[in-house]
């Protein structure tokens, strides 16, 4: 009798950890595109191919802002940040030194919307942020914003209009903080702003909220007519032309600077929670440099990317060695920031409104009537699962994996052992419910 019993109990412990099932290594995504990325998830269109992305530059005044927002191709603004003076409507741009600024502008310095040397705008930062958050809720229009950010002391403005922002309602677009924060190719000269400032004031401003801006850190360079003007400044523009340099690329040091420089403020690293940043590199340099760029990439880890951008006046880039470079690196992890048409990318509409949330994940096939009991609880239970699709195959991934290291590797979930557990505990319970009558 007790026999029977044990091994009614055997079977019922087979059957019950059956409906639980052990964890099972989970898989992540694997190609060149890393995790995801905040900019991919909201706008989907682009279907995770990041140069697809089409920006509206030096949105920097009323007019350009209306004109960007009403664009149904723009995605991200990008927009300069300074300390100066607004102006009224009536007034006219500016180059005027900071002493003797016109009596309509504003008296006392605030952020705003201009690049160097501009020290006025009819457009300071808290109006700007204030039209962006206005535009995308009211007109459901999708629009992220680039900050560069120009001085430090503005920086420290922006961060503090941001969470104060998000504080009231949460930020649902793309951020990007922007900055040259090291010297760069080829031998530049141009100060940036103090990298451990710069890193340091915006994890400080965002270290406790669900809120966290992309970095985008980048080199200050000397290239193009910025090398002519640089070195060259009193030569007439002949004697300039001369000295421009048009070519050059970004060194290992280059590459060892700055990631030495993002572990000493854990913006990578095991203690880095995650951040996502980008860099911006000057396409003419960049793209001399594929040995470097992997390298920054590895080291930046699985949710880093690259920017590339142009002057209007760069000399000019082999569009076909632009390409080898993006596809060597990556679509999913190439923004392209140029002021020229790209021929191997294309542009997409924006006309869908605006995401609450992030963008739907394909849901499980049905299950043939074949499936054992066990096959069919499993699937069902997936569905607790974090489930992403796999860009090579299309097929579904669990990824229910934790970061393990500095580069953001994956280990196997730990939850195996709880249902183990689980299933013991139901053993027990059988052996009890069915022990011999004494």
């Amino acid at each position: 009798m007790w026999t029977s019993h044990l091994i009614v109990g055997v079977y019922l412990f087979v059957a019950c950890s059956s409906l639980f099932d052990f964890a099972e290594p989970s898989v992540v995504m694997e190609d060149k595109g890393g995790t995801r990325n905040k900019v991919a998830e909201y706008f989907p269109e682009i279907q995770g191919d990041l140069t697809r992305v089409r920006w509206a530059h030096a949105v920097n005044n009323k007019e350009e802002l209306e004109k960007s927002l009403k664009d149904p191709h723009s995605m991200m603004l990008e927009a300069d940040v300074l300390m100066g003076y607004v102006k009224s409507e009536s007034s006219h741009p500016s180059h005027e030194s900071e002493s003797s600024h016109p009596s309509h502008e504003t008296t006392t310095k605030v952020a705003i919307m201009a690049h160097p040397p501009d020290t006025s705008s009819d457009l300071g930062f808290d109006d700007f942020l204030e039209t962006v958050v206005n535009y995308t809720s009211a007109e459901k229009a999708r629009k992220g914003i680039k900050l560069d950010i120009k001085d430090i002391d503005a920086l420290h403005h922006v961060v503090t209009a941001l969470k104060d922002l998000n504080l009231k309602s949460p930020i649902h677009f793309p951020v990007w903080l922007n900055a040259d924060v090291w010297k760069g190719p080829v031998n530049s000269q141009v100060n940036p702003l103090d990298a451990a400032r710069f890193i340091k004031t915006i994890r400080e401003a965002f270290k406790k909220s669900s809120f966290q801006p992309t970095l985008s850190l980048g080199w200050t360079t000397n290239y193009g007519q910025d090398s002519a003007a640089e070195g060259h400044k009193s030569e007439n523009s002949e004697d300039k032309a001369k000295h421009v340099i048009s070519s050059g690329q970004y060194s290992t040091e280059d590459v060892n600077t700055a990631i030495q420089s993002l572990k000493k403020h854990h913006v990578i690293g095991k203690k880095s929670g995650g951040s996502e940043i980008t860099f911006p590199l000057r396409a003419g340099l960049a793209i001399h440099s594929e040995d470097q760029v992997e390298e920054l990439l590895k080291e930046a880890g699985p949710r880093s990317t690259i920017t590339l951008w142009s002057a209007k006046e760069d000399p000019k880039i082999d569009v076909a060695k632009l390409e080898q470079f993006v596809d060597k690196i990556g679509r999913k992890r190439v923004f392209l920031d140029l002021p020229f048409p790209v021929p191997f990318t294309t542009s997409v509409i924006l006309t869908s409104p605006a995401p609450t949330t992030a963008p739907s994940i394909p849901t499980l096939p049905s299950i043939p009537h074949e499936l054992s009991d066990k096959q069919s609880r499993r699937s069902r239970k997936s569905k607790d699962k974090e489930l992403t699709v796999n860009d090579e195959t299309g097929k579904l991934n669990d990824t229910t994996e934790k970061p393990d290291d500095d580069n953001g590797s994956t280990t196997p979930s730990n939850s195996g052992s709880s249902l183990s557990s689980i299933s013991l505990l139901l053993l027990f319970c059988c052996a009890v419910f069915l022990r011999p009558a004494q």
